[in-house]
């Protein structure tokens, strides 16, 4: 993978916003970016669905970005995540422990048990996109996630599920 457009996503990311968009709906207002973005998605319900294929690699990386709006104070934002691990036993503790000592620039990780609404376990990376984001933030976050959540399955030596 060449270095240079994955720096660039990253400074993208963490630019600063110019203003708010006009266009926003209030309840998914990272939803109405999301198609300003260019990004071809499937809405799936609560979710919205994003597929990358490297096909460098042979590889594929589903990401998501929940419709729900999770504020603190005055500030408000929609996780994008993408899963890393999905089973329906429990990761082993080595997992657990090379995967949580990592430490990200942007983002992190997430263990999820199993519960009444889905039966597996799962760590997913994720990172909220803030509300206000213009097209080309959320694009330059959606694919930081899927690139950051590939390379962790791969590490885990996993087989290309997620």
């Amino acid at each position: 993978m060449n270095c240079v457009p994955f720096i660039a996503l990253v400074a993208a990311a963490i630019s600063q916003d110019k203003g708010q968009l006009q266009d926003a709906i209030a309840g998914d207002p990272v939803g109405a970016t999301l198609k300003g973005s260019g990004i071809i998605h499937t809405d799936i319900g609560k979710f919205y669905k994003i597929k990358y294929d490297y096909t460098d690699i042979k590889r594929s990386q589903s990401t998501y970005i929940r419709k729900d709006v999770y504020s603190y104070n005055e500030l408000a934002g929609q996780e994008c995540f993408s899963q890393i691990y999905e089973s329906k036993t429990p990761p082993e503790p080595s997992v657990i422990k090379t995967l949580f000592q990592k430490t990200f620039s942007l983002g992190g990780l997430i263990l999820e048990p199993p519960s009444p609404t889905q039966e597996f376990w799962r760590i997913r990376f994720r990172y909220e996109i803030p509300t206000h984001s213009t097209p080309d933030r959320v694009k330059a976050i959606v694919q930081i996630v899927s690139i950051t959540a590939d390379k962790l399955e791969r590490e885990l030596g996993s087989e290309d599920r997620l």
